[in-house]
């Protein structure tokens, strides 16, 4: 699935080494800068704080589908696939992935202007 990042309420920065560790950096629902360590990106709490303790967008991105069952009068059993969360693993990779992206165009932006200064 094609996420689009600009539907995405967090908003992917970049990313940079700092005290050994890569940290990704994000503005979250609240405009406030963060960083996390990829560990602290798998793990749920932390991603869901970074969206306000609304999690319908990453739930509508990447979805976590759990099958339930449903009793009738009729004692027939119907089973139904429904979203009941989201894979914390897919919503960690995808911003990942957007924060390097980020910090690539950051680079390229900043080497294009570098060499046109260049005499």
């Amino acid at each position: 699935m094609m996420v689009d990042a600009s539907t995405c309420p967090v908003k992917c920065l970049g990313s940079r080494w700092e005290d050994g560790w890569r940290y990704y950096i994000f503005r979250d629902v609240v405009g406030q800068e963060r960083k996390l360590t990829w560990s602290q990106m798998t793990r749920r709490p932390d991603i869901v704080a970074l969206f306000g303790g609304n999690i319908s967008w990453l739930k509508s991105h990447f979805p976590y589908h759990t099958t339930v069952m449903k009793s009738h009068p009729d004692g027939s059993v119907s089973h139904h696939r429904i979203v009941s969360d989201f894979m914390i693993s897919d919503a960690a990779n995808w911003l990942a992935s957007e924060c390097l992206i980020q910090a690539s165009e950051k680079h390229l932006k900043h080497t294009i202007l570098a060499e046109d200064h260049t005499p």
